[in-house]
């Protein structure tokens, strides 16, 4: 996932990422019911690599969203798996409360305080993003955001070959709400 579809390689808070022309193109990965969804805790290989295969086209760097960023070892596992397949994991969501549905929250928390930081560090924004999931996002709190953005699985099909060419047409999808390019949130960012 190293360069954007410039060519142009930067060095962002230590990854390679996308140049500021581009700006950086982030999926939020949820793992059960995406890239685990037969066998529970184990990654499915052909799933990984279909993932594997939409960040490479897109160039997109990862962040975990899933409930597997709150257990240490799974979150470790997670991470080496990623990594040891070339793509470029940036961060984790912050967890608000870990088993309401607030995913869509933490998504656009965590896209809010990259993109204030990216700016007083001089780097690229985040300008276009997806999250997979297996939960209907869209219905959470805070799911409105996330509308062009999201990508719904099958939490016992996971990240089907159509799921994957979803994601990479939402990975295009620039983001299109003055709120999520950084600064301070809404007034009120619990209505969704």
């Amino acid at each position: 996932a190293g360069s954007c579809r410039c060519r142009h390689d930067v060095v962002l808070f230590g990854m390679t990422a996308a140049c500021s022309s581009c700006g950086l193109r982030v999926l939020f990965l949820d793992v059960d019911g995406v890239i685990s969804a037969r066998t529970p805790g184990k990654i499915e290989s052909t799933k990984l690599k279909r993932l594997v295969a939409v960040c490479e086209s897109t160039h997109a760097a990862v962040v975990v969203s899933s409930h597997w960023r709150l257990v240490p070892v799974q979150l470790q596992l997670l991470v080496r798996t990623l990594r040891l397949q070339g793509l470029d994991v940036i961060g984790v969501t912050p967890s608000r409360r870990p088993w309401d549905p607030h995913r869509p929250l933490e998504i656009t928390d965590w896209l809010r305080a990259y993109n204030a930081a990216a700016d007083a560090h001089a780097q690229p924004r985040v300008l276009f993003f997806a999250a997979v999931d297996d939960r209907p996002l869209l219905d959470e709190v805070g799911g409105g955001e996330l509308l062009g953005h999201c990508v719904t699985t099958d939490k016992d099909e996971g990240l089907t070959e159509a799921a994957a060419a979803e994601l990479k047409l939402a990975l295009c999808r620039p983001i299109a709400r003055p709120a999520l390019l950084g600064g301070a949130p809404p007034a009120d960012s619990t209505t969704g």
